[in-house]
């Protein structure tokens, strides 16, 4: 018997072993419950109650109740989805550019990037919660799902979702229920979130069917644009794996798969970077099940004495991270009009750079903007930063915002650089530094190169002169 067969045997008795577990533990559910009585008022009937659990992990707090389909933000996607309906028979012509929207994102660089955007949510929920907490992705056969443990949906982040070019994004979020959600579509029809506050979902044939109605003559109809509430009582009790997440987490989404067009996602998941860990302290714990063939992914942070360490499956790495941050409000007119507007709105723009500290110092770095772009440089680590790049955030764009977060990242390097050398190497720092004009990758790379080398050279000039007058 081939590896490949005796893998995929193996990950087919798992999943067939931990349905026959759930499914017995299902039949046998005595866990505390939450019901509201309205809603069974209302509806004249029993429905099986939603599970309340509290926290597994003490960092924490203790997670409110699942609320059912008569929740504040179950009446919100029915009225947000009314509006929607009413717009398009005053104006049809938006299902048009709403459809478009949605396709804009799928044939995009959004269109393969379903895992980043998902773990992102999840680290945006855990930064707006206060608290740290874990974010779980499991791929089975039929379903992916991304749990989290953060805070739960709100109207606005409800909003975003079923708008487009809206982000609840807030603070230093990455980009919490923006344009990225939508990429979901390029790999399911029926997409549902479960939230503690309240859960809906979306079908591809249902909504067209709506609007349909109203605009017959369309030739395409949107998707996330009509949101229908769900019962999660209803839903764990046909999912297992629903089932189990619930006990933990306070957000899931469920992606039903279309199997002909989810190839790529067992490559995101072991491709995903590790180093996302250093830029998302809140999230203390990331987990990647892929169930299709039977591996997973364990990535946990620890700091000790300035020094991060990344384990991933007993797999150690130390970096270290130096930070500082720009004031908005001072920099140039030019860069403001350049800029992203919202951005502009925050107290400080963070700069980070991450440094590993073993044999990979050598390797190319990457500018990151919270998650990896295409666009490459010269010096040692990640170089992350609010940079303004295209519309799917994978290429730094030129302008006048990014040239002063360059200048900035330049001071952020030449100010930390010579504290990477220790008493057994005391040179280790000159490894870190960019490549001289031959070797640049880039553009941005070569005004980050010659403004590290200018930064440096004024510094050491500063340390030769305080030197020179003792």
């Amino acid at each position: 018997m081939s590896k490949e067969r005796r893998e995929r045997g193996l990950a087919k008795w798992y999943e067939f072993e931990k349905l026959k577990f759930l499914r017995e533990k299902l039949a046998d559910r005595t866990d505390p419950v939450m019901k509201s009585e309205d809603y069974l008022t209302k509806q004249g009937r029993q429905v099986t109650p939603a599970i309340k659990v509290k926290s597994n992990s003490p960092s924490t707090p203790e997670k409110p109740p699942w609320l059912g389909n008569d929740s504040s933000i179950s009446q919100f996607v029915r009225e947000e989805t009314q509006r929607t309906l009413n717009a398009y028979r005053e104006q049809p012509s938006l299902v048009e550019e709403h459809f478009g929207i949605e396709n804009a994102v799928l044939t995009g660089g959004y269109g393969h990037r379903q895992i980043f955007e998902l773990v992102q949510n999840g680290a945006d929920a855990l930064w707006e919660g206060g608290y740290k907490g874990k974010i779980l992705v499991r791929l089975t056969q039929k379903t992916l799902y991304c749990a989290n443990e953060g805070s739960p949906i709100e109207e606005f982040g409800a909003k975003a979702i079923l708008a487009s070019h809206i982000s609840s994004k807030r603070g230093e979020q990455i980009g919490h229920f923006g344009l990225g959600f939508k990429s979901v579509l390029a790999i399911c029809d029926r997409p549902e979130f479960y939230s503690r506050s309240g859960s809906f979902g979306f079908e591809r044939k249902k909504t067209a069917e709506k609007i349909k109605e109203i605009v017959p003559y369309a030739k395409q109809y949107p998707t996330l644009r009509c949101a229908y509430p769900l019962d999660i009582n209803e839903s764990i009790n046909s999912d297992p794996n629903l089932y189990e997440l619930a006990q933990w987490a306070t957000t899931i989404v469920k992606l039903p798969l279309t199997h002909d067009k989810f190839s790529h996602i067992s490559e995101e998941i072991s491709d995903f970077p590790s180093e996302f860990m250093l830029f998302s302290p809140h999230v203390n714990s990331l987990i990647m099940e892929n169930q299709i063939v039977g591996k997973a992914r364990e990535i946990n942070i620890t700091e000790n004495e300035g020094e991060i360490e990344i384990e991933e499956n007993g797999k150690k790495e130390l970096w270290r991270v130096f930070k500082t941050s720009i004031n908005p409000s001072q920099i140039s007119k030019l860069a403001r009009e350049d800029a992203d507007a919202r951005w502009l709105d925050l107290k400080s723009l963070p700069l980070i750079w991450a440094v590993p500290l073993g044999t990979r110092r050598n390797l190319t770095g990457r500018f990151w903007a919270f998650f990896p772009t295409k666009t490459e440089m010269s010096l040692a680590g990640i170089l992350n930063a609010p940079w303004k790049t295209n519309a799917d955030r994978e290429n730094l764009l030129a302008g006048p915002f990014n040239s002063e977060l360059l200048q900035g990242a330049a001071e952020l390097v030449s100010t930390n650089l010579r504290t990477i050398s220790d008493v057994e190497d005391p040179a280790k720092h000159l490894d870190y530094l960019p490549a001289r004009e031959r070797d640049k990758k880039n553009d941005h790379d070569e005004m980050l190169s010659d403004l590290i080398y200018r930064a440096v050279s004024e510094t050491m000039t500063q340390l030769n002169d305080s030197l020179h007058y003792r």
